[in-house]
Formats: C-alpha cells, structure tokens, sequence
C-alpha cells in the first residue's frame, strides 16, 4: 500500500503497492516522553506567556470507538505525543472540547483509539469535527481548517482506488482467466483518480495538504514529481517533524535516483549468476533472444507472495512466445525458499539464490533496497522498465506481444 513514504501520516488508506523495505522500519527520531500534556490554565490575572500555536478542538463524535479523545503527534514505532484530552460523558452524545498548544506548524491526529482524523495545524484555530466514529473516514466533516478538510477528501479517493486494486487482486487471484478485464476496469479508473490528482495539485499549490498527493508517487521512479510536493509540504510546515523526515527522505531519495541510472531504459542489465535449489548455475545473459521478467523476492516478504499468482498467470500466458522470468530469492533459509517455489507453482526453472538477504552481491549489483523489484529487459538483455507489477506489467507484456 505503495505506498510509500509519508512517515508520520496516518488514516485508513492503503497504497497501490507495497514493499519490504531493507533493514526494517524507516528510522524514527528520538521518541519525546508520550505522558499526555494539557493546555495550561492560568492560575491567576496575569497569563503565562507560552510558546507553540494555541488551538482549539471541539465538535461531536457519535458511537465514538474510544472512551476518549486526544490530540496527538506521532513519533513512530506505534508512539504518541498528546498535547490535549477529552474523556466523553458515556451518557452523552459525543460531544468534545480540547485545549491544547502544539509546539509547531506540522501534522498532528485527532485519535480515539486506534482511530485517526488528520489535522494539519498551522496557526491558533479552532477546529470544528463532526463525524461517525463507526467510519472515520468517510463520515467526517472539518470546519475551521480548509487544508484539513482538503486532505481527508483526498485520501478518501485515495482509499477508494486501494479498495478497488485489492478486490481486483482478489478476483484475479480466484479467476486468472478475468485478467484483461480486471486490468481495464483498474487502469480506467486510475486515470481518473491521476485526473483528480493533477486537478488537486494546480487548485491548491501551496498547501501542505499536498503531502496526499505526494505519498502517490513512487519516489524511484518519479523522484522530479514526488520531491516537487515534498518540497513544497516542506516549505508549508518548515520547523514540525514531518518537514525533517521529508527532508531526509528527499536527500535519501536523490542519491538513489542517481544510483538508479545503472538501470535505465536502454542500458544493458547487469549480469546476474547464481545457483539454483538443486546446484545448477543460471545466468542471466544465457536467456539473450527472450524477454525477461528478473524478480528479486523471498519467502518471508508478504508483498512478493501476493504478486506471485500474478507473475505466474503472465509467464503461462507468453511463455511459448519468448518470455520468462528470472527469479533472484533473498533468502536465507534454503528450505523456506524451495517451499515458497513449490506453494507459489513458481514453474520457470530460472531460480538463483546467494542465501544473504541483503548481504548478496546479486541485490547490490541492481542497488535493490525493497522486495518486491521487478527489472524487465528486452531480448538483446536492454532494460525496457523497471517495478512494473500487477496491470501495468500486464499492459507492457501486451505492447510488445500484441495481445
């Protein structure tokens, strides 16, 4: 659920891809204390002066899922900084009212629970929710704070073109046969939701709500268009969190794109060699005059066992008209990866494995840092593109066999 970069974020929205990132969770920074702080009260005529945006929360919540109310930042590592709490009248009707000071202009969430309402507070406001708390998602409504309102809009049609490749997945796993079909639908509405997306770029160019569009672009390989809106949500709230991780996340993404030109259009793909579960020794340039599918994978990465079905419906489809795969594992467990292959019907005989993780050559040499990653090269063993999965390795395959 691409997914993808946008760290402190977080609603019910899934991305359009997914990935096992190396070395695990994206580093975090320090983790400030999580006893929640309320607005102070001034204990006599004269106001204390206090630094941070002075904010106030209120509206109504029906069947709220919690008992109570905060607002919150996220520090990572399923942590909070509370800033402000509300604990409902169990007799009442949802209705809230927080105090609080945020320390800067940034991201913050009004949770209940595990429940999130993303508020992004730039200056002394007050903010008005009402809502469901049956689905915060689609029943709430923000007053007070437009940029708010403008993200939650868009991550609901976010949420809904993931709900939409899900159940595409899940029909497709059940029904191979339905592929061309399936792929039209998804890749009609996708053009809709990019219409949508571009629209919401151009009507609000300098709102950090822009951090939605953003986290829809894969920073590997639309790096100009993802760091274009990083770099604006980051002049939008320069001093919160989220400013800093952009920041980093944008140098981090820079110097891979750089790294990244080993694998452009055009180039020829580096040599892969290696074993295979039973000794024999694959190369890759020993498949010059097919096209090939080079997955780098493992047993242990959820992601890639749900794009397997996938990958396997294609390889039966074009396998008789020059096309193959060329599987790199990253595993480590010899047994866990020939089991993997048989549970998946993984039937190409070109499967190679180091047995490191991240440790083998093989990865480095194609500068791989998340699983699943996918090369397609051309039968003189050029790259024609790089993480195409799902429809749109689909469409790709149909360009250049013709049906």
């Amino acid at each position: 659920m691409k997914k993808y970069v946008l760290i402190f974020l977080v609603l019910a929205t899934a991305s359009f891809s997914f990935a096992q990132r190396k070395g695990g969770a994206k580093p975090q920074p320090a983790q400030p204390s999580t006893q929640p702080t309320s607005a102070p009260s001034p204990t006599s005529s004269a106001t204390p002066e206090v630094k941070g945006i002075r904010v106030v929360v209120t509206g109504q919540i029906f069947k709220a899922p919690a008992e109570s109310v905060q607002l919150s930042s996220i520090v990572g590592n399923g942590q909070y900084v509370d800033y402000g709490s509300f604990t409902f009248d169990p007799k009442g009707n949802g209705t809230f009212t927080i105090g609080a000071v945020v320390p800067v202009a940034d991201f913050y969430v009004l949770r209940a629970g595990n429940n999130h309402i993303n508020l992004i507070i730039t200056n002394s406001d007050t903010i008005k929710v009402f809502g469901d708390g049956r689905d915060l998602l689609r029943n709430i409504n923000i007053i007070g704070n437009e940029d708010s309102q403008r993200l939650l809009e868009f991550l609901r049609m976010q949420n809904d073109m993931s709900l939409l490749r899900d159940s595409i997945q899940i029909e497709l796993n059940k029904n191979p046969m339905s592929q061309n079909e399936l792929n039209q639908l998804y890749m009609s509405r996708y053009k809709q939701f990019e219409y949508f997306r571009d629209r919401f770029v151009q009507q609000f160019p300098n709102s950090p709500a822009l951090i939605g569009p953003m986290q829809t672009y894969d920073p590997e390989k639309e790096f100009d268009k993802y760091s274009a809106l990083a770099e604006k949500v980051i002049a939008a709230v320069p001093n919160g969190q989220v400013a800093q991780q952009l920041r980093q996340s944008v140098a981090m993404y820079r110097q891979r794109a750089a790294a990244s030109q080993l694998l452009a259009p055009g180039s020829l793909a580096p040599e892969l060699e290696g074993p295979s579960p039973d000794g024999t020794t694959y190369k890759l340039s020993s498949l010059r005059g097919k096209v090939v599918l080079i997955d780098f994978w493992a047993s242990w990465c959820g992601p890639c066992r749900k794009e397997n079905p996938g990958v396997v419906a294609l390889y039966e489809k074009y396998k008789d008209k020059g096309f193959t795969v060329f599987s790199v594992s990253l595993d480590a467990d010899k047994n866990a990866w020939m089991r993997a292959i048989e549970s998946d019907k993984l039937i190409w005989p070109y499967h190679i494995s180091e047995l490191k993780r991240w440790d083998g050559m093989l990865s480095r040499s194609y500068g791989v840092n998340s699983i699943p990653f996918t090369v397609l090269i051309d039968a003189d063993g050029k790259v024609i593109e790089k993480n195409l999965r799902g429809p749109l390795l689909e469409q790709k395959l149909q360009q250049i066999f013709g049906f």
